[in-house]
């Protein structure tokens, strides 16, 4: 047993000496490895830059466009305004006069590595004169104007504008010549008249590079930025109010519009009566960002509480096919239908938009009944009305007491400034009606407004055929307002200013 135990003991301590040898040992692997350093993803740049040149008789180019500076040659500058160091204006006309026509050499070069495209976009103030002057783009390739020159008339110049889309890829340029004049059948009446434009050039990624799988598509959708006032905006809808608001700038108080919702959303808030509006306080401010298309929808008028002060900027946006309808009894209770149907006190600015297809109707209620309407506002009832840059165009208003293309009625004094009123119908059977405004107690004012080709049914009796209200606008044939009444021998005037009316017809029925 003894033997057994040392044989036992022996053998363990031969194992321990072995592990103890074979810890001071190594094993041999077959092995490989590679190394791959400096991995990146590196994004592609957007930059573009502008130029405008003059023109130059002693320049460069030699462009000739038939229909042109009497079909001869004519050059450009050969340093050309850098418009992103140099923001003054490209054009800056004075002594315009019939005949007299001009152009300007615009320059678009892409300087980033990624392809883009660009788009134009022109914000119009309109001074009375845009009717009397053209313009076209000719667009230049390879040093040489290509396509055909097309006199179009100026107050397409932002409609064409912003369905003109053009690609530059990586390292190249656009060019094209901005041709424009002024006719020369222009008569005087548009002496001492002004026309006025902001240009936007903006650009955006292009279809040009292609993903890992082949796909040059993934950016065809890119949209451009969104420029307010000549401000980049990023607009988000604020998902309780249906608003949109500024991202980039939490400071901005400003409420956007972009779509159909947001314009409902801004008739909510702006007819809101929890505000306590203090003759210091700011306005609450609505701009639009986008056009609107209201087809098949039911515009209810909106009644202002009391003291509101608001701006309502289109932004030089149009609101498609407003539908503004109101129901009335015979009795007295000054219903007024259009984008605002009534105000009461506190101050209200509209403009730079366009109404493109109203329609803005009240129901005969009977010879008591006093109702208002025009496309803007119905019946302003005290408030301190801006209207400035708005166009009526396509449209109908019928009302059968104060009616007007843009204003039905006024009980304080009314500045109207380059408002238009085109291709419409105002009036109805016993409306006291104008192309511009239908009528008030007021002193009314209009500078650089247009009147033309409106149908006007105006008439100024109730059923028995009395008069009234006095006819002195029909009579003198003015059109713009139907009557201004002289109340308690408090004389009211009509102050014209560089105004245009052109093919006003008295009817005799709602057509």
């Amino acid at each position: 047993m003894k033997t057994t135990k040392r044989s036992l003991l022996a053998s363990g301590l031969a194992v321990l000496v072995c592990i103890a040898m074979l810890a001071g040992t190594t094993f041999a692997w077959f092995t490989d490895s590679i190394v791959n350093k400096g991995n990146k993803i590196q994004s592609g740049s957007l930059s573009i830059d502008a130029y405008a040149y003059d023109l130059d008789k002693d320049g460069t180019g030699g462009f000739t466009i038939e229909g042109v500076n009497g079909g001869k040659p004519f050059t450009f500058e050969e340093e050309g305004q850098n418009l992103k160091e140099d923001s003054s204006p490209i054009l800056n006309e004075t002594l315009w006069e019939p005949g007299k026509s001009s152009a300007k050499l615009l320059k678009v070069q892409n300087n980033g590595t990624l392809a883009a495209k660009i788009k134009l976009d022109f914000t119009v103030i309109d001074g009375g004169l845009q009717d009397a002057l053209w313009f076209d783009f000719v667009q230049v390739k390879d040093g040489q104007v290509t396509g055909q020159f097309t006199k179009r008339p100026m107050s397409e110049l932002a409609t064409i504008a912003q369905n003109l889309e053009l690609p530059v890829l990586k390292d190249e340029s656009l060019q094209f010549i901005l041709v424009y004049g002024m006719n020369e059948e222009a008569g005087n009446e548009y002496q001492d008249k002004s026309f006025s434009a902001d240009i936007i050039l903006n650009a955006t990624q292009y279809t040009e590079e292609e993903d890992g799988f082949g796909n040059n598509q993934y950016d065809k959708d890119a949209t451009y930025n969104t420029i307010i006032n000549g401000q980049v905006v990023d607009l988000k809808k604020d998902d309780e109010t249906g608003i949109y608001i500024n991202e980039a700038d939490p400071t901005d108080t400003t409420k956007y519009i972009a779509d159909e919702e947001s314009l409902f959303a801004f008739a909510k808030m702006a007819t809101a009566s929890t505000t306590t509006y203090a003759a210091s306080s700011e306005p609450e401010t609505y701009v639009m960002a986008a056009d609107v298309d209201l087809s098949g929808q039911a515009w209810e008028s909106l009644v202002l509480p009391s003291g509101k002060k608001l701006v309502f900027d289109g932004n030089n946006h149009t609101i498609s096919n407003l539908n503004s309808a109101v129901t009335s009894d015979n009795k007295i209770n000054y219903a007024g239908a259009g984008f605002i149907g009534c105000t009461t006190g506190g101050e209200v600015t509209v403009k730079n938009v366009t109404f493109d297809g109203a329609s803005v109707s009240v129901s005969d209620g009977g010879d008591n009944n006093q109702t208002y309407a025009g496309v803007i506002v119905g019946h302003n009832n005290d408030a301190k009305l801006t209207l400035q840059n708005i166009s009526v165009k396509n449209s109908k208003v019928v009302c059968h007491w104060q009616t007007g293309g843009i204003v039905g009625y006024s009980s304080s004094d009314l500045v109207m400034t380059a408002c238009r009123v085109e291709d419409s119908f105002v009036g109805g059977s016993k409306a006291t009606a104008g192309t511009l405004f239908g009528l008030g107690i007021v002193n009314f004012s209009a500078t650089d407004c247009v009147s033309r080709n409106v149908r006007l049914y105006t008439d100024n009796t109730n059923e028995f055929g009395n008069s009234i209200w006095d006819r002195k606008a029909v009579d003198n044939g003015q059109y713009q307002y139907g009557s201004i009444y002289e109340y308690a021998n408090k004389g009211k005037i009509f102050t014209g200013v560089n105004n245009i009316v052109e093919n006003v017809t008295i009817v005799n029925q709602e057509t």
